[in-house]
Parts: structure tokens; sequence; C-alpha cells
């Protein structure tokens, strides 16, 4: 067993293997719980079922997406004989130190389980929930991602594995965004903070504070404060600032305007603010980024001071 310490952004996910799978009035794996070498991916396209996985039972429904890791022992039972429970799943690592091993590899029954055999374990350090199985409802959106993915692996095409690895980055990001507003503030609204957030980019050059958008939304401008925090960890002056940033940059470099209009217009109250925000933020003047055509950019830095000024 490869056991690797790592923080989600190290993440680089290697599939293994992607599949269609329809489970009819039985057992999946057909005998008693399994242990995979390698982690799952499940999305509950149609029918429903129940999961066993480390002594729970969790029903399973349409929407759902479940994820574990590595040596989890499960087993899945359909409900119905004429409702199959259908399902798009990927077999994959986190990382591509076993890459080498391309061909699918079942998994064990709990007895057979070869513990200190060659297969890979993560933990990860800064979002713990990630470590335990995940299930997700409302979760849609998954399925075309991995009828996608499914195409792909059918046709192995050039690059395939490194176009799988991509999207399976991007499903894995999705569910630890859930998971983490969920720990953290069983209450966010992703559509609410998802308003704000557009608020934010249709306004983001007029004055805004947490309590003008507390006003806006009916929210204490602290708790909004926090909510934005949770869903972009940025607090809103960070997130506010990044976003006016970058839309300066977009005017630096496609505009003729000059820099004092596009500070004006971009919502910084005169040239000498922005400029000393742009060079905090960038590392560099906002002359010497229209010089470079922009590809001095390496967007975009934290505010050390939040100071909620505008």
């Amino acid at each position: 067993m490869r056991f690797k310490r790592m923080s989600f952004s190290e993440i680089r996910p290697f599939v293994r293997y992607v599949q269609r799978i329809i489970i009819r009035q039985e057992t999946y794996p057909r005998f008693s719980a399994v242990c995979p070498y390698d982690c799952r991916i499940f999305y509950v396209a149609d029918g429903t079922g129940v999961l066993y996985i480390e002594g729970e039972e969790r029903r399973m429904c349409p929407g759902q997406v479940v994820l574990w890791r590595s040596g989890v022992s499960y087993r899945m039972v359909s409900d119905v004989e004429s409702d199959p429970l259908v399902l798009l799943g990927a077999n994959f690592d986190y990382t591509w130190e076993m890459s080498d091993l391309t061909v699918p590899i079942p998994p064990d029954a709990m007895a057979m389980f070869d513990w200190e055999g060659r297969w890979e374990s993560v933990e990860f350090t800064d979002v713990p929930r990630m470590n335990r199985p995940i299930q997700l409802n409302n979760m849609q959106f998954v399925e075309d991602t991995l009828q996608e993915m499914l195409r792909e692996f059918k046709s192995q095409k050039l690059f395939c594995s490194e176009l799988l690895s991509g999207m399976m980055s991007g499903l894995l990001v999705h569910i630890c965004r859930n998971v983490s507003l969920s720990e953290s503030e069983r209450n966010v609204s992703v559509a609410k903070m998802e308003r704000v957030l557009d608020y934010i980019h249709a306004h983001y050059a007029e004055p805004i504070n947490n309590e003008t958008l507390g006003k806006q939304f009916g929210y204490h401008p602290n708790y909004l404060n926090r909510q934005i925090k949770l869903y972009t960890s940025k607090s809103m002056y960070q997130y506010l600032i990044h976003y006016r940033i970058a839309r300066a940059i977009d005017l630096l470099v496609a505009t003729d305007m000059s820099i004092s209009e596009i500070a004006v217009r971009v919502g910084f109250r005169d040239l000498c603010h922005f400029s000393r925000i742009f060079r905090k933020k960038i590392g560099c003047s906002p002359g010497q980024m229209r010089s470079s055509g922009g590809v001095m950019t390496d967007l975009l830095g934290e505010t050390e001071n939040d100071t909620g000024e505008n």
C-alpha cells in the first residue's frame, strides 16, 4: 500500500476504468461485501436500491452521487426487478503514481483483501470529509460528465487518460465544494450565494460593502460575509477586489482606455488607489501590465489587509 497525505489541491486523478452498470434485483458484486483497490465514484441514473458501506445502510435513488476511497468495503442491492438500478461509475486513483496499472483492478472479498499489496491510500489534510464515504443528492449535472467520460474511455483516443483526468478533477472539485459547505455551514444556500455573486459581477463598479449587500439580500452584514467566505474561500472584500482587478486586466490588454478611466470603470475611487491595490495584487503597475500585453498575470493573490475599503 502506498499511503500519501496531501491537500486536495494536489490531486491529479488517474481514471482506470469507466462503466455503465445495470443491477437488477440482486447484489452487486454477486457475493458479500468487497474492498476495492482503487477509489469508486457512482452516479445513480435510474432505479432505486441500497448501498451497504462500512456497516451503514444508505438508500440510493436517481440524482445521487456516491464516492469512497480504496480499501472501503461495500455492496449494492437493487430494489425491484422491473426497475433496475442503473449506475454510471469510474474507478480511479487520486494521483498518477500507479498509472502503469491500466486495466481494471477487481475488488476482493474482505477476507481476501491484500492490505499490504500495491494500491494507493490517500488522506486529505485540508478536507477531512473527503476521507470518508460521501453521498450527495441532486447532482444530476454529473450524469453528462460521466457519459462523456464513458464515451472517451471506450474510444481510447490520443491523450485519453489526460482528458479523463481533467474531467474527473472537475467532478471531484464539485463534490469537495458540496461537502465543504455541508460540513462548515449546513444552511449555506448555493442558489442564494450564486445570486449574491451574480449581483457583485453586475455591480462591481459601484460602492459595494457588506452593509449594502446585506440590505440588498436581507442578511446581517457579518453573516453574509461569513457565507461568502465559506462559498468562495474569500471575504466579500477580497472577492470584490479580485473581480475588479480581473476586469481591469481585461480592459488594460484589450482596450485603449486610459488607466485613469479604467480605474473608475472598475470601481476604484482614484488612480492612486487603483495603482496601489493593483501592484499589491499583481506585483507590477497597471502600465507594466499593459506593456506586457497581459503575459505577466499570475492572478491573483490574497489581500493581506482585509479592511473592507472600496
